[in-house]
């Protein structure tokens, strides 16, 4: 933060971030880093795992090892840590695909999400922070999260994008204009 504010001083900052990476800007904005940026932008971010905005299997995208994750948590409430490298989740990525991770470890997904509080964390978002989601999201219940998101944080405003599924946020023309303008709008 001090490069940036050195190198460009006075100028806002704005914190975008999809899917995990929509998770970790929501843990930020809810953490005592908050005021390192002007804004928030999630776009299709994870909440916590077994919300309502879930989909089960993450629409068949995921695979989740949720008593991997209890057993791994406990342990972690007793101070070891020495597992938190094992997988607890497994993405349906194409062999193909190199860009796009097929797997996350207990210590990723623990430090990227809301966690269980995930209601508490929302609720102490001060700054402004809004989220974008695809109507056809493949991963999560679209129509969930203005209502859920909502009875967290009133001030957290909840688009949902038509015709977009998890994937085409970051890439259809469509998307990425709303984005744009969200962010050009959040800066102002």
């Amino acid at each position: 933060m001090k490069l940036i504010e050195r190198e460009h001083p006075g100028e806002k900052r704005l914190l975008i971030g999809h899917s995990m990476g929509g998770a970790v800007i929501l843990r930020t904005a809810s953490s005592r880093y908050a005021g390192n940026f002007n804004g928030y932008l999630a776009l299709s971010p994870f909440i916590a795992p077994n919300t309502p905005m879930d989909r089960p299997s993450q629409g068949g995208w995921t695979v989740v090892s949720v008593p991997r994750i209890v057993v791994l948590t406990i342990l972690n409430r007793f101070g070891i840590s020495a597992l938190d490298h094992l997988t607890v989740l497994a993405m349906a990525v194409p062999e193909n695909d190199n860009q796009r991770p097929r797997t996350y470890s207990h210590a990723l997904l623990a430090s990227a999400n809301l966690q269980q509080d995930w209601q508490a964390r929302l609720a102490a978002i001060r700054q402004p922070t809004r989220i974008l989601i695809g109507a056809h999201d493949e991963l999560f219940t679209a129509s969930a999260y203005p209502v859920e998101i909502g009875k967290a944080n009133t001030k957290i405003a909840v688009t949902i994008l038509p015709d977009q599924g998890h994937m085409t946020m970051m890439f259809d023309e469509k998307a990425l204009a709303a984005e744009t303008d969200t962010a050009v709008d959040m800066l102002r």
